[in-house]
């Protein structure tokens, strides 16, 4: 089996078992021995706190680098492109841009979903509570918001997952038994 084929089967079970991000690290927080629900205390908090920036800025302002890659044109369009691509990521991934789409509302959605799992009202009590025009606006925030949590959920599976594999050596398929000569 593929690599990515176990990565993938890795990354449903983690959402089929937790359903959401906030559940996860709840879950980790409350289950888990302290040190590894720290680790996923801190993988919630890198969603506020861009810490990744620091070194792509580093990279941007090193005039050494970028006189060197200037002699090469398409290197150093391949380098700037580079660092542009993942600022250009980790900025939607760190405000929850899906497919994109800018999301708005995301506290009035966040509410909802508290409203719904927490106090469990109806998507109409909802709709009066929150003076919205329907029940329909209310399930539908709902919904986006469950999918963005499991987005998210499946992002950070995948992130473990990859750096498991990368930490054993694995390099896209997995270690197959010799034969055996006899």
């Amino acid at each position: 089996m593929e690599s990515s084929e176990y990565r993938k089967a890795f990354v449903e079970a983690i959402v089929r078992q937790f359903g959401t991000f906030e559940n996860f690290v709840n879950t980790a927080a409350q289950q888990l021995p302290e040190e590894l629900s720290a680790v996923f205390r801190q993988l919630a908090a890198f969603q506020s706190n861009p810490r990744w920036l620091r070194p792509l800025l580093k990279q941007l302002t090193d005039r050494d680098s970028w006189l060197q890659l200037a002699k090469r044109p398409a290197d150093f369009d391949r380098k700037l492109d580079k660092i542009l691509g993942t600022i250009r990521s980790q900025m939607k991934q760190t405000y929850a841009i899906h497919a994109h789409a800018p999301i708005r509302k995301s506290e009035r959605d966040r509410q909802i979903v508290k409203l719904r799992q927490h106090d469990r009202k109806s998507f109409g009590q909802i709709k009066k509570e929150l003076r919205l025009s329907s029940p329909q606006v209310a399930e539908q925030a709902y919904r986006r918001y469950q999918r963005r949590q499991r987005d998210q959920l499946r992002q950070m599976a995948e992130l473990v997952f990859d750096k498991v594999t990368k930490k054993k050596g694995h390099k896209g398929q997995t270690r197959r038994p010799k034969a055996d000569p006899t």
